[in-house]
């Protein structure tokens, strides 16, 4: 009974908490969003801290109608519901219920699942995203092409942007840069984008291929001075890094690692490549968060230009016949070489450079979350703000506007209320020791092999016990007992079980004690609450009657006030049922108990003290 009050007290308390846990009320919306990283989701190798978490909404999983119409009301929170996540939205096309926003998560742990809100439906929100916050401060570049035209924009707050255009069209995320062979994309060389020997590095990209490249180049890095240089291109449909050393006699030919798994055609493939700074560096590419090549290098200093898609001195490659020639030299800081390699047919997306070097996990987690699926986030229920159960305004007004006539009401109904209160917080205790110690005491009494061997004072709060101890008292009372054991006459049992009886009356009277109260309260309270309803709607008409005022205004305080009384005896009363029929069922079991143990009690005395002849 105890856990059907508690459970009673949480249908009305739950919803008031659940409403606190509300961010901020001034929005009306909210999403839950997964980032499952256990069971049922992505297994990671090991911890993520500061990781960018892709956010698809869809017409599947969000209706666009509800938030504004750039998306600026968006806030995310994180799992303890107060904390504010930085985000950025890079796309957000409310025409075709298309939007992608990153989200930093502070912690991702491995093996653990932690839920995120979305928050939207506020008209009078301002756009806080801001993409600077979101990547971490290892993160020197980021392209998005999130853009319709002009030079790419680095959003990682590095301001590498671009020198140079390309063709941008509708792609995986967002929009992606389309390569023709004939263009590419130059950034210039800033000190955030350096990389110097024995020190680490990351990149990765999104890659759509509708043919096999010849020596494409992907990512070209240079050196201001020498022919310093490393690649990532593809050659085939297989993706490979080639290092060249800063001076023709430093290091002979170029190092080249390829990876032997095919990067499909047709389809958006992860690309990236990290190295791990040391003598020598370890260089890794990964394919769909999948390694397919390391090897140890010795990277050149690299602190000149950054070429995407191609680079001066590559063959421009026509996209229909796949043939190309080298295009003139014409930038400045390499040479004027001819690179055996070709710009790019294909398109790419989210271009990312970092200074460190990527964990495997990392790299996995950013495929699996970026990728087709999204199986690092998932999406669950929408939740509209709901208004309280009660709203204290009106629970002010309901207050002010009781009667004298109320208040008497409420406090008689009060009275009730503590009194049934008593009876819950001991009654149930005091059966809580009456029933184990009976069944104790039951189990020994059906074992022992003499009726004199049992030791009632052992069995503390047991009824049975006591009618034990009443009828061994009378038998040794009567000689029935002990060497010189007379047996006793049909009159002195009948006595004996005279006596039982009286016991056994006093035994149910102390066990239904108090639970009156309860029954007062079951059927007292409602009547007392009608009754302060009817008076109290009694005194409002009476006073619209004496003011002529009909107006709701006025009549609708006095009706609520009146009607409050009745909801105050139905809360004394409806609890008050379900406790008192659980005391009185557990009552009624210890009543049959032990009325059946009397009725056997006295049959075994009648069998071995009874006088037989």
């Amino acid at each position: 009974m105890r856990q059907f009050v508690l459970a009673f007290i949480c249908m009305i308390v739950l919803p008031a908490s659940a409403l606190a846990e509300w961010w901020n009320d001034e929005w009306s919306y909210r999403k839950e969003i997964a980032i499952n990283a256990g069971e049922g989701g992505v297994i990671l190798e090991q911890d993520l801290e500061d990781f960018p978490v892709l956010v698809r909404l869809s017409a599947e999983n969000f209706t666009f109608l509800e938030a504004k119409f750039d998306g600026a009301d968006l806030r995310f929170v994180g799992a303890d519901g107060k904390t504010l996540l930085r985000h950025y939205i890079e796309s957000y096309d409310v025409n075709n219920n298309l939007a992608f926003v990153w989200v930093r998560i502070p912690s991702i742990r491995s093996g653990a699942s932690q839920t995120i809100y979305m928050y939207y439906g506020n008209d009078a929100a301002d756009g806080i995203g801001d993409a600077a916050l979101v990547f971490d401060d290892s993160q020197a570049l980021v392209y998005n092409f999130g853009y319709i035209s002009g030079v790419p924009q680095d959003v990682s707050g590095n301001f590498n942007n671009a020198r140079s255009t390309v063709d941008i069209k509708s792609a995986f995320i967002g929009n992606g840069a389309v390569f023709d062979g004939a263009r590419f994309l130059m950034t210039p060389s800033s000190s955030n984008l350096s990389v110097r020997p024995q020190t680490s590095f990351s990149a990765s990209l999104w890659l759509n291929l509708d043919s096999p490249q010849q020596r494409a180049i992907l990512l070209r890095r240079t050196a201001e001075q020498g022919r310093g240089a490393f690649v990532l291109g593809v050659e085939d449909r297989r993706l490979f890094a080639e290092v060249t050393a800063a001076q023709d006699d430093a290091g002979g030919a170029p190092v080249l690692l390829s990876g032997e798994q095919q990067i499909p055609l047709g389809q958006w493939a992860h690309i990236a490549v990290t190295l791990q700074g040391g003598s020598p560096s370890l260089l890794k590419l990964f394919v769909n968060g999948v390694v397919v090549a390391s090897a140890p290098v010795e990277l050149p200093l690299l602190d000149g230009r950054l070429y995407i898609g191609g680079a001066p001195g590559a063959r421009v490659v026509q996209a229909a016949s796949g043939d190309g020639e080298a295009a003139p030299p014409t930038a400045e800081g390499d040479g004027g070489a001819v690179l055996n390699a070709s710009n790019l047919v294909g398109m790419i997306d989210e271009v990312r450079l970092a200074g460190n070097a990527r964990s495997d996990t990392y790299v996995r987690a950013a495929y699996l979350d970026q990728g087709p699926q999204g199986s690092l986030v998932q999406y669950g229920a929408d939740q509209e703000k709901s208004s309280p159960l009660f709203d204290m305004r009106y629970f002010a007004v309901v207050i002010s506007s009781i009667t004298v006539e109320g208040w008497i009401v409420v406090g008689l109904l009060m009275a009730l209320f503590i009194s049934g209160l008593q009876v819950f917080l001991t009654k149930p205790a005091e059966l809580g020791r009456v029933e184990p110690a009976n069944d104790r005491f039951l189990k020994d009494y059906r074992e022992a092999e003499s009726f004199e061997m049992l030791s009632p004072g052992s069995y503390q709060h047991s009824t049975l016990a006591e009618l034990y101890s009443v009828a061994r008292a009378q038998l040794e009372k009567r000689g029935a007992v002990g060497v010189e054991a007379r047996a006793l006459a049909p009159n002195a049992i009948r006595s004996i079980q005279s006596d039982l009886e009286v016991r056994l009356t006093d035994q149910l009277q102390q066990l239904n004690s108090r639970v009156g109260a309860l029954s007062m309260s079951i059927s007292g309270a409602p009547f007392l609450g009608l009754l302060g309803t009817v008076i109290g709607v009694m005194v409002t008409f009476a006073g619209v009657a004496v003011e002529g005022n009909v107006n709701v205004n006025a009549i609708a305080p006095g009706v609520a006030a009146a009607l409050f009384t009745t909801v105050a005896g139905l809360f004394v009363a409806i609890p008050s049922l379900f406790v008192y029929n659980s005391i009185v069922g557990r009552i009624r079991r210890i009543s049959t108990t032990t009325t059946v143990f009397l009725d056997a009690l006295m049959g075994r005395i009648a069998d071995e003290y009874g006088d037989m002849e």
